[in-house]
């Protein structure tokens, strides 16, 4: 798709660039592996290491972040052009019925990079169980798989951070009317959100859920929403389940755990989404628990050999 689509001009280069992001660069990163691994196999003995490979390639594997990160925004982008360009569309079932394609689409080659590294975990895995502790190689591969999960959970970490700042930032530009709006949700992250029925106020609202914080609007025709109130969700704060009734089903309200007190009621449009808002809103909980422990978390006082401070 890459090669051919720079020779036309079905889309921009900009365009281009957007959606496969840093993919040249793994490609050349590739290639170079691939000849190291196939001169290995080429002079293949009992003797022979692949462990060492992956540990000097770190950094090489921490580029795939820029590729992850930007995964989410080209499969959006290549849907909405493919909606609003025929001829992309036109393009890109014309590569699909060429043989080299597999007749595998888009979405399917991008994931590919994606579950690059989580496959070579499961890999490193299944070559270090099946090697003695005695071979040159154990080590290697041992330090290998170390790497390459840190690798990935410094990746999938990145992720999550990139996608939450994309989520508030999406709030920033949706939500009207809000007053300090980015001061309220600059350090806050993202959990779930949704339509719900407030059931005090007897109307249809949608609920932005970030820990500590919960953001009621109102949809509005052209897409945004108007901001209504908002809601603390401090560290006594609850969510309880409130069971079917004749009259109603799949609500939940939030609750003052000291007072009892009722601050909100709300109705989900099914069960599944009354259980999705009941768990986020313990993630939520736990995120911030979590997070106070770790700021109240004195650290130990360091000892001298003599015993001073």
């Amino acid at each position: 798709f890459y090669q051919p689509m720079l020779s036309s001009s079905v889309i921009t280069i900009n365009e281009i660039r957007q959606i496969f992001s840093n993919l040249t660069e793994l490609v050349a990163i590739h290639r170079s592996f691939l000849s190291e691994l196939e001169q290995i196999c080429t002079e293949w003995s009992e003797d022979s290491l692949i462990g060492q490979m992956f540990v000097k390639r770190e950094k090489d594997f921490l580029k795939y972040q820029p590729f992850v990160n930007n995964f989410d925004y080209a499969m959006k982008a290549v849907a909405n052009i493919s909606k609003n360009n025929p001829s992309f569309s036109a393009f890109v079932v014309s590569c699909l019925q060429k043989p080299g394609s597999e007749h595998r689409d888009l979405p399917s080659y991008f994931i590919q990079p994606v579950q690059r590294l989580p496959r070579y975990i499961l890999l490193l895995s299944d070559l270090f169980k099946h090697t003695p502790p005695s071979h040159e190689d154990y080590l290697f591969l041992e330090a290998a798989l170390e790497t390459v999960k840190s690798v990935t959970d410094q990746i999938n970490e990145a992720k999550r951070i990139s996608d939450n700042s994309l989520k508030l930032n999406e709030i920033n530009q949706n939500l009207i009317g809000m007053p300090n709006l980015l001061q309220m949700i600059s350090e806050k992250k993202h959990f779930f959100e949704g339509d719900l029925v407030d059931k005090t106020k007897k109307k249809d609202v949608f609920v932005y859920l970030l820990n500590g914080l919960m953001i009621i609007s109102k949809r509005r025709k052209d897409g945004k929403m108007d901001y209504q109130s908002t809601l603390i969700i401090g560290r006594q704060t609850s969510i309880s389940d409130i069971p079917d009734s004749k009259h109603d089903s799949n609500c939940f309200k939030v609750v003052n755990a000291l007072t009892t007190e009722t601050l909100a009621t709300f109705q989900a449009r099914s069960i599944n989404e009354k259980e999705n808002w009941i768990q986020a809103f313990q993630d939520a909980h736990a995120y911030d628990s979590a997070r106070l422990r770790s700021i109240t978390k004195k650290p130990s006082q360091l000892i001298s050999v003599d015993g001073s401070p």
